[in-house]
């Protein structure tokens, strides 16, 4: 019913929406709703089923994922897994594992490093992906820095999906930019020890079961790193094993009980001359190779080995394929299991072939030396030694030839060439193409001929020889220590052929015997000699000759020896405590001394000269000489011997001599005390004539300059005065005419009328000052001329300096360049004090022209300080040098003495050294160049202040400091000479 609205909107929502507003009929409507109903109902199974196929699909997908996963990760351990059960080295293998990495897991790229364990590095050992190289800024990684150092200090992984935000991500810049997302870091460690490091950084998240295959993987990888390592080790010790077993001759065996193997080591093939490609022998092919007179008893030993489990160690000869024969030293020792029973022989084999023949050497080298000790004939040692090299060679024949005087080769020893042959070769002359021999003692080298007959240094002997059946010779020559030629050594063979190396070692080894034989019987025959010179060079010399045992005590004495003191051979006792009791006790002691001096060091010489008593009671003087000749191992004397000769008579003559030469002395003495008299003389009379011409000179030129002086000074007053009254009558005549005529103008403005009035009184006070002046430099004049004066006057010493200083002002004050020299005077009351004046000021210009003198090069400020005080008792001081000076001063200290004033002038020079202070007052020396100066300065000085008036001059100085002069002089110089009796 289309007119009811609830059917009507029921058939809206069943469909019927063209039919609702249209005529239909019911039945229609009808079938089309259950048609639209069914539709409907089809359309929701038909959903349905789409969601369930859609669920069973993303199943199946995931499903297969996680299968492509699986067999990722499969692979990834397949591929370890084979990468670590390879030989190669470590960097291959890990190399395979980091591509691993990449390939399976598809991350952005992967790394393994090791441990350093000794600098606690981690090195990069491995590198797969994006970044392949392994010497970049991550090759070195020290343990605790960066992430992957931190992982290995931490030990624990580092794992990450979050790249961007992980705080351990030191460059997230490049991170960010090369799209990284997920970062896995493990430590690799086996038994608690780290090994290593691997990490890797992916571009996509890496979920757990990756996560946990990697922590598998990455324990896999750690004992491969750790297995490779040993094996590195182990091979290293074995090449090391080897190496040591080559260089010790030493070689291992092992021998199985159950399987009747044989194992050897590479070493153990060296020693018994087999090749080890086929293997080792059988137990019954080495005891074949062991030599008959040992095997039973190997056998024996190797037996009781195995029944008893008892080592053994044994010396066997064995013989080699080759033919030679080795000596070695064999070792057994059984292995037992864990029920003591013995499973195994496990021994060790030492070739001492060398050291056999070795010490068949040394015995026959010691048979040698106790032949030569026992001073046996050199052909007897010579023989004896050419039968030990020719037993210890085995194949050649020796002969020793010793050189003459003349050149010539004579047969020394040769007991297996045939007697007629070294009868032909004794005395050939040696040369440059004479045989091996001669050839070798001409050149002073080693001579080797392959074939004698064709080598062209036989070309004139060689019929001799072969016609011997020689073939082969080559010879050394035996030389000194300086290279002299004490003769040959010569090895033949039968056939032609060079000296094998054993030959030639054998040689090098016992050549120094024949040295040491040629040479201790030349020694002998040159002491035998020189004993006999001696002998005759005593006797020609009349020296007595004694020898002294010291261990023994014994005193060997000459027939000369006892005969100078007057005694018969043999008459005294041959022991020391005679010498010593005919000795004068006044040179006992020093002869003691002397002697023991001597035998504590050989470079003291025993030389002296003392008296001895003769049979007849009268002193006799020896000059003995002597010398240690033999020490023992501490250095401690045990022989000592020397001469006596009979001096007595030089004795006389220096005794002589000595009181002549007194004599001589004394007058030479004599002659230099009156010269150096005659110098004083000489230097006093030319100051004296020089100061007196200069106080001549001075007194007349102070006289001549006094009258005109004396002139101008009177007449200078009235000179002033009439000026004054000129002045006054011009102002009247001014004042009365006060218009002058043009020509007085005119005048008056050329002469400067006004300045004229102005300046002319001060010139008149200029002239005035300056003649006072001129007068107080005459009255110094004439002061410093009274050199002339012998007489003893009372004296203001400041004064004097005073006056000194003015003559020496043109000196004193700045001129041009050269800066002022400022003087200090520390002044302080002084008693007038009675001496020779004249002289005084002589001292005083010469200390302080010497103090000028030292300040000319020197720099501002330029100082002179004098310093005046009165000394009543000791003169005391307090320089200003004083803390530089150690024991320059001459100690002033008085006994008790008259008081007395001190003058000290001191200066800033140059100061002098040690050498030139020890001259200063030494007359006529001076620093000063020539023509400048004669040094008499300060010797007069000195005489002036010593010997005129008992004082004292003294000088302190220290170079680049300055100089200080202190003179003190008597208040009363004549009271001071009469309480010394001194005579002037």
């Amino acid at each position: 019913d289309s007119s009811n609205p609830t059917y009507k909107i029921k058939g809206l929502t069943l469909g019927a929406v063209d039919y609702i507003s249209k005529p239909i009929q019911l039945e229609e409507v009808l079938a089309r709703v259950k048609i639209h109903l069914h539709s409907r109902s089809l359309t929701q199974q038909l959903q349905t089923h789409n969601t369930l196929l859609q669920t069973q699909v993303s199943a199946l997908q995931n499903i297969q994922d996680e299968l492509v996963k699986n067999a990722r990760r499969s692979a990834l351990r397949s591929d370890i897994g084979f990468a670590l059960s390879q030989q190669g080295t470590l960097f291959t293998i890990l190399s395979q594992c980091a591509a691993a990495f990449v390939e399976h897991l598809e991350v952005a790229f992967a790394r393994i490093w090791t441990l350093n364990s000794e600098e606690m590095i981690l090195e990069l050992q491995a590198s797969a992906g994006m970044y392949t190289h392994i010497n970049g800024a991550h090759a070195r990684v020290p343990v605790g820095s960066l992430k992957i150092g931190r992982i290995a200090s931490e030990r624990q992984p580092h794992l990450t999906n979050d790249v961007l935000n992980d705080p351990r991500i030191s460059n997230p810049v490049w991170a960010r930019r090369e799209g990284m997302v997920a970062f896995a870091g493990y430590p690799l460690i086996v038994e608690d020890r780290l090994v290593g490091v691997m990490a890797m950084f992916a571009r996509h998240p890496l979920d757990e079961t990756t996560l946990d295959t990697l922590a598998s993987v990455a324990n896999e990888i750690a004992v491969g790193i750790e297995r490779k390592r040993t094996e590195i080790a182990l091979k290293t010790s074995e090449a090391n094993l080897a190496a040591a077993q080559r260089v010790a001759r030493v070689g291992n065996w092992k021998f199985d009980i159950f399987t009747q193997t044989i194992t050897w080591s590479e070493e153990l093939f060296h020693i018994f001359g087999l090749d080890p490609k086929p293997g080792e022998p059988t137990y019954a092919q080495l005891v074949e190779m062991i030599h008959p007179e040992a095997r039973s008893v190997f056998e024996r030993k190797v037996n009781r080995a195995i029944a008893k489990g008892i080592s053994y160690k044994i010396d066997l000869r064995i013989m080699r394929p080759d033919g030679q024969m080795r000596q070695i030293e064999a070792r057994g020792k059984p292995v037992f299991n864990e029920q003591r029973q013995i499973v195994q022989l496990f021994g060790t084999v030492l070739d001492i072939t060398q050291r056999k023949e070795a010490e068949t050497l040394l015995t026959g080298q010691n048979h040698i030396l106790e032949l030569i000790a026992a001073d046996a004939p050199l052909p007897n040692i010579l023989e004896a030694l050419a039968r030990l090299v020719e037993e210890r060679s085995g194949q050649m024949r020796c002969s020793f030839l010793l050189l003459d005087k003349e050149g010539r080769l004579r047969f020394g020893a040769a007991p297996s060439l045939p007697d007629s042959y070294n009868q032909r070769v004794d005395g050939i002359t040696i040369g440059p193409t004479v045989g091996s021999c001669g050839t070798a003692a001409y050149h002073k080298t080693t001579v080797i001929v392959g074939d004698i007959a064709t080598d062209p240094l036989w070309a004139n002997f060689k019929d001799i020889a072969l016609s011997y059946g020689l073939r082969a010779c080559w010879s050394t020559p035996i030389l000194t220590n300086d290279q002299t030629v004490l003769g040959t050594f010569a090895g033949y063979y039968d056939k032609p052929q060079t000296p094998t190396a054993r030959d030639r070692s054998l040689i090098a080894q016992t050549l120094y015997l024949a040295k040491i034989a040629i040479e201790r019987q030349r020694s002998q025959q040159a002491l035998c000699q020189s004993e006999e010179r001696l002998q005759l060079a005593l006797e020609g010399s009349g020296d007595g000759l004694w020898d002294w045992n010291i261990q023994t005590g014994e005193f060997y004495v000459s027939p000369r020896w006892t005969e100078m003191l007057g005694y018969d051979f043999g008459e005294l006792p041959r022991d020391i405590s005679t010498w010593e009791k005919l000795i004068h006790p006044e040179d006992k002691l020093w002869v003691r001394e002397l002697l023991k001096a001597h035998f504590n060091d050989s470079l003291i010489p025993y030389k002296f000269d003392y008296r001895m008593l003769t049979k007849s009671g009268e002193w006799k003087w020896i000059a003995n000489y002597g010398k240690v000749v033999v020490r023992d191992e501490n250095g401690l004397p045990m022989r000592i011997t020397g001469t006596h000769r009979d001096i007595s008579e030089r004795k006389q003559i220096e005794v002589a001599l000595r009181q002549s030469e007194t004599r001589e002395r004394e007058k030479a003495q004599a002659l230099e005390q009156a010269l150096e008299e005659l110098k004083h003389t000489q230097t006093q009379l030319i100051q004296t004539e020089k100061m007196s011409s200069l106080g001549r000179m001075v007194g007349g030129i102070a006289h001549e300059i006094n009258n005109p002086v004396s002139f101008i000074s009177g007449n200078l007053n009235y000179t002033r005065q009439y000026f004054q009254d000129l002045v006054k009558l011009i102002e009247l005549y001014q004042r009365f005419s006060p218009n002058p005529q043009p020509e007085i103008q005119q005048f008056m403005a050329e002469i400067e009328f006004e300045f004229l009035l102005k300046d002319l009184p001060n010139l008149m006070q200029s002239m005035q000052v300056g003649t006072e002046r001129i007068c107080q430099m005459v009255r110094s004049l004439k002061s410093f001329s009274r050199l002339n004066e012998a007489e003893l006057k009372s004296v203001d010493i400041h004064e004097a300096i005073n006056n000194v200083l003015l003559l020496l002002q043109n000196r004193l004050r700045a001129e041009g360049t050269r800066p002022e020299i400022k003087v200090i005077k520390n002044y302080t009351y002084l008693p007038p004090i009675t001496c020779y004046a004249s002289q005084l000021n002589q001292v005083f210009m010469n200390l302080l022209d010497n103090a000028i003198e030292a300040l000319e090069s020197q720099p501002e400020p330029r100082i002179i300080s004098i310093t005046t005080e009165v000394n009543s008792d000791l003169l005391a001081f307090d320089s200003p040098l004083k803390s530089s000076i150690k024991t320059q001063i001459s100690t002033l200290k008085n006994d008790k003495k008259l008081p007395s004033i001190i003058i000290r002038i001191a200066d800033n020079g140059i100061g002098m050294n040690q050498d030139v202070y020890n001259h200063i007052f030494d007359p006529f020396f001076t620093t000063k160049p020539i023509g400048s100066g004669v040094g008499l300065g300060l010797a007069i000085s000195h005489q002036i202040v010593v010997e005129k008036h008992k004082g004292k001059l003294s000088c302190i100085s220290v170079p680049s400091q300055g100089t200080e002069l202190i003179v003190e002089i008597p208040i009363n110089c004549e009271t001071q000479k009469n309480s010394l009796s001194c005579n002037n």
